[in-house]
Formats: C-alpha cells, sequence, structure tokens
C-alpha cells in the first residue's frame, strides 16, 4: 500500500523543444532510476492538458514520493525550458519543484506544505479539531 497523489507538469519553452517534449509524453533516458521513473510515469501515462506553441501542462499520477531527481534530469536534457511540476497526495501533501538555467547553472526551488487530506476534505465540518 502507498500513498497515492496527482501531479502537474508545466513547462515553457520554445516550440520545437515543446514539440519533442509531447511527442515523447516528457520521457527521458538517464540512469537506471531515470528509466524506471520514465516507464512507470511518462510517455504513454501522461495525458496533455493544455497546449499553446510555448507552454505545455501534462497531468500524472505518482506514487508515494515527489520525483524530483527525474525533473533535474528532464530540465538538464533541455535547458532552454522553464519546469515546474506540483504535486499533492490523498493524505494532503503537497510540493512544488521550479527549474531554469541561469546561464549554465541550474536554479531549483522547492517547496512543500500539507492540505486536507481526502477524508477531512469530504467528512470533516469542524476543522479546529483536527
Amino acid at each position: 500500500m502507498g500513498i497515492d497523489g496527482g501531479q502537474k507538469l508545466q513547462i515553457r519553452g520554445p516550440k520545437a523543444i515543446l514539440d519533442e517534449i509531447q511527442e515523447c509524453g516528457a520521457a527521458i533516458d538517464g540512469n537506471d532510476e531515470v528509466k524506471l521513473i520514465a516507464h512507470h510515469f511518462f510517455g504513454k501515462n501522461v495525458s496533455v492538458e493544455y497546449r499553446t506553441d510555448k507552454y505545455i501542462v501534462f497531468n500524472y499520477h505518482f506514487r508515494n514520493e515527489p520525483i524530483h531527481q527525474y525533473f533535474e534530469a528532464l530540465l538538464r536534457a533541455y535547458p532552454m525550458c522553464w519546469i515546474k511540476n506540483e504535486h499533492s497526495t490523498d493524505c494532503g501533501y503537497c510540493g512544488m519543484w521550479i527549474g531554469r538555467f541561469r546561464g549554465d547553472k541550474p536554479e531549483i526551488q522547492e517547496f512543500f506544505w500539507e492540505e486536507l487530506c481526502d477524508d477531512e476534505e469530504y467528512h470533516c465540518e469542524d476543522f479546529s479539531k483536527i
């Protein structure tokens, strides 16, 4: 049993690069861990929620932990892009990863917070007793 969640991956960049990312479903090659993540969560496992010439948004599910190491590999594969990933779980754990290159150095931000879990969201009326 694990923690289930959803993620939203947003990428901004040149149209040709976004076309390539969309074609492969944001799946990239890399070390064994990156390959495993790409196999389980990307490729055919993502859906495009929104797309313009300079912006694409994917939705996909994940299990247990955020996959920030994958986003850093994705950023290194596409250094001209700005990448933002938001995640939330059925337990209320949420987070965000934002990355871009400034010159030749990656600039990465990570945020974590807790919101209502599914049970609290659907059944709780008195939030002072949580």
